[in-house]
């Protein structure tokens, strides 16, 4: 029923101060922490259990260190779920069409809150981006203009865990799709359709059509399999 007691490390006890801090919003991404010698002082603590607890945290990515400057909360922090999720994908042994569906998915439930939110800034971004779409020759645009064009989608939400989500699954896959584009790229017609399912997904999302925006999004993603075999795929460390 009962387990041995432990008594805290007293590094950790300084990371929950900070962790306290940030949720008080005392401190916010960007801020400059105390020298380690003033957050001793004011902890009670050496400044080595300072040292210690910085580490760590600069290790999980929280905290970043500015040589010549001192340590600062980190004012990105987007990338942060991209190694762990990863790294949790690589030890289950999860395969890789299993996280393109996640993707899938995910973007699927994304459409519909995208269309209630979006700003007119963001939909005329996608606009731009379509005429891009329409014009480019070179795969290394094409695959940019893809990415800009799914992360306005999934920014169009205005949910900022949603935005973090996204970016980490994508990460997974970029691979898999850059070679879409490239393969694509190599035949006229299939690019134009690929780039035409773009811009119906755009044109739902710009008249609200709910519907419509969900079923051109599953276009665009039966399109990409029928062309690109994912089960060529894997995850890669």
């Amino acid at each position: 029923m009962f387990t041995e007691v432990r008594t805290t490390r007293t590094y950790e006890k300084i990371i929950e101060q900070i962790k306290e801090n940030i949720k008080n919003k005392k401190l916010k991404k960007g801020d400059k922490l105390p020298p380690e010698r003033l957050m001793a002082e004011q902890m009670g603590v050496s400044r080595l259990s300072v040292r210690e607890a910085l580490s760590y945290l600069i290790a999980m990515g929280l905290v970043e260190n500015k040589a010549g400057s001192g340590n600062y909360i980190r004012a990105d922090i987007s990338d942060l779920l991209y190694e762990p999720i990863n790294m949790y994908i690589l030890l289950e042994d999860i395969d890789f069409e299993e996280v393109l569906t996640l993707r899938k998915s995910f973007q699927l439930q994304c459409i519909n809150m995208c269309i209630d939110n979006i700003t007119n800034e963001d939909l005329n971004e996608l606009e731009c981006i379509c005429n891009s779409l329409k014009i480019s020759e070179n795969y290394h645009e094409l695959i940019d203009l893809d990415n800009k064009f799914h992360s306005y989608i999934i920014k169009g939400t205005n949910k900022k865990l949603v935005n973090i989500i996204f970016k980490s699954i994508s990460e997974l896959l970029k691979e898999y799709i850059s070679d879409a584009w490239i393969i694509l790229s190599s035949d006229e017609e299939k690019l134009k359709e690929l780039v035409n399912l773009h811009l119906d997904i755009y044109i739902a999302i710009k008249n609200k059509d709910k519907f419509n925006a969900t079923l051109a999004l599953q276009k665009h993603f039966e399109f990409i399999e029928k062309n690109v075999d994912p089960s060529l795929y894997y995850i890669k460390s």
